[in-house]
């Protein structure tokens, strides 16, 4: 599946080039899903 809104991602080597730019807006789309199982020893998730 195709990324519907593909310009609005980017490298981060790009946003490092990028990170004085005055117009720069970073958006933090991470979350903590509390519901979800904890992580194992590998970041991973088991799902039974």
């Amino acid at each position: 599946m195709d990324y519907v809104n593909p310009h609005a991602l980017v490298s981060t080597e790009w946003l490092a080039d990028h990170l004085n730019d005055d117009d720069l807006v970073i958006v933090d789309a991470s979350f903590l899903f509390l519901a979800a199982p904890p992580l194992q020893k590998n970041n991973t998730r088991r799902v039974t």
